[in-house]
């Protein structure tokens, strides 16, 4: 284990690491555990944003290098060979995270607490007290008034949606975390979060909760795809769906513009990808999926025009839905 510096923040990094690895045993939802990991997951979610809004460079860096946390300067990497333990700036939460194999168990809590959320979405101040009452926890609690009870629950299960979200997205930034992941079940959330936006006609535009977060999450796999095993990892996103349902997500939903440009970014540079190229017509297999690509040209345009990404980092999807426009 790496030393930590300043004791005391050591010392917390270490209890919430400790608190956190007892997920091993997956707590169900609401239990006593579940409730407690929950508020150790927030405490570490905490740290880790800091640390990620903290940025540690060397001496050289500019004003703007600083402020642009998706920067390998900010990083501090030491070149291409750098990695997460090497690299200026400081994130203690994370490392810990991937040095005691947690980025995993959390993805996999998140994901079975988001299939349990959409299965009782219609009726979900109920199914929190139900399913606390059923799991123990609310042992020890008195019921006294049931609404303050079923918000206090919906508070708590908000937290970790946001704070584990939180926790997998920052570990996955780095390519270290998505080649230790599982990926086929990374791809399958993404997957089942974009199709229940539209099944159950969620608002996407709390940037903290999942049905926004999965965006950032298909991010780091576009950014470090050539790190990672791309045939396997292509294949995964044809079954899953994902990669038409993104551009489904992009065409049709009135997300915030930031996560517009993260999804648009996303889609170009999967379009940049070699493999994709050879074959990406598999990805769009119905008309819907192809008309849903076609609709994405308006979200670049937006996105160009807002200056939230440079014509640069969207030629390689400029040039997909040329080579679509010619086709039709």
């Amino acid at each position: 284990m790496h030393k930590k510096d300043g004791g005391s923040s050591g010392t917390k990094y270490t209890k919430g690491i400790g608190a956190y690895e007892k997920g091993d045993n997956v707590y169900p939802i609401l239990s006593r555990g579940w409730i407690d990991l929950a508020d150790t997951l927030e405490q570490l979610a905490r740290l880790a944003m800091l640390e990620a809004y903290t940025p540690k460079v060397g001496k050289g860096a500019k004003r703007e290098e600083v402020l642009d946390l998706d920067t390998d300067k900010v990083l501090g990497r030491l070149g291409d060979s750098g990695t997460l333990w090497d690299q200026d700036k400081k994130e203690d939460a994370i490392r810990l995270l991937l040095e005691e194999a947690k980025v995993n168990v959390c993805l996999r809590m998140l994901h079975e607490f988001k299939v349990w959320q959409y299965a009782n979405w219609d009726t979900i101040d109920d199914a929190v007290v139900e399913c606390a009452k059923a799991n123990g926890g609310l042992d020890g609690h008195r019921i006294v008034d049931p609404h303050a009870l079923a918000q206090s629950l919906i508070n708590k299960i908000n937290t970790f949606e946001e704070s584990s979200g939180v926790l997998v997205w920052r570990s996955l930034v780095h390519v270290e975390a998505l080649q230790l992941s599982d990926m086929p079940l990374l791809i399958r959330h993404c997957s089942t979060v974009l199709e229940e936006i539209v099944r159950k006609g969620i608002d996407v535009q709390q940037v903290r909760r999942q049905e926004s977060v999965v965006l950032h999450y298909i991010h780091c796999m576009m950014q470090h795809c050539e790190k990672l095993n791309t045939r396997e990892m292509l294949e995964l996103m044809e079954e899953a769906g994902l990669v038409s349902k993104l551009a489904r997500h992009l065409a049709n939903q009135e997300c915030p513009m930031g996560l517009r440009a993260v999804g648009t970014e996303s889609l170009s540079m999967l379009a940049d990808c070699e493999e994709f190229q050879c074959d990406w017509q598999r990805f769009f297999r119905q008309p819907e999926d192809l008309q849903a690509l076609a609709g994405t040209q308006r979200v670049v345009s937006m996105v160009l025009e807002e200056g939230m990404l440079k014509k640069p980092q969207v030629r390689p999807l400029l040039d997909l839905l040329s080579k679509l426009k010619r086709m039709r």
